[in-house]
């Protein structure tokens, strides 16, 4: 098991840390944004009732799109030496939706913010940089788990047992990725409202 966790960290470092980032985010912090334009028509059912169920609709159908992308890249061996390296750097580079999503209008969202953080909020605070932010976060999920899961059996022997482990392996990332990301989300979410 070490032997092949030592042929593939990088994929599966990639897929635990891509599931910790969405799930910080998602869905806790998505259920507490609200359109910019809430409660200014009650006619417009988007900016109101349902601004949140849609912001879930997009990360699924950003997701999908990001998988579906995925597979029409081509696993030839200088691709795959290439991704190896390049896919922790797409992963860390997700850190930069925390700060981002935090910023969005929320619901008990804290005011007091930093100069940098006024005026983050002044341009976060559309529905359409909101909507713009979900396609990028939920595609580059999508996008990046899925070449993740295409390398890593890419990476070792392709005899029955070791792929196995190495499927073992990923799925216990999955599993890590999820649960660290699900548990701090509670500590992101303090982060913005000041409320556990």
């Amino acid at each position: 098991t070490n032997f092949i966790l030592t042929q593939m960290p990088s994929p599966t470092f990639t897929i635990l840390f891509t599931f910790f980032i969405t799930l910080i985010i998602f869905p806790s912090w998505i259920t507490q944004l609200q359109s910019s334009n809430q409660c200014q028509n009650r006619e417009r059912r988007f900016q109101n009732d349902l601004f949140v169920p849609f912001m879930i609709l997009l990360f699924n159908v950003g997701d999908f799109f990001g998988r579906f992308t995925a597979g029409y890249f081509e696993m030839k061996p200088a691709k795959i030496a290439s991704l190896r390296k390049k896919l922790p750097i797409f992963a860390i580079t997700r850190l930069v939706f925390l700060p981002l999503f935090l910023n969005c209008k929320a619901i008990g969202i804290r005011e007091n913010a930093g100069t940098f953080f006024i005026l983050l909020r002044k341009i976060l605070h559309s529905d359409t940089a909101v909507v713009t932010l979900m396609i990028f976060f939920s595609f580059s999920n999508g996008f990046i788990t899925t070449l993740s899961f295409m390398v890593a059996p890419k990476l070792i022997s392709a005899r029955d047992k070791e792929q196995g482990v190495a499927s073992t392996i990923l799925n216990v990332a999955v599993g890590i990725g999820l649960l660290s990301g699900s548990s701090f989300s509670f500590v992101y979410h303090y982060i913005g409202t000041g409320q556990w």
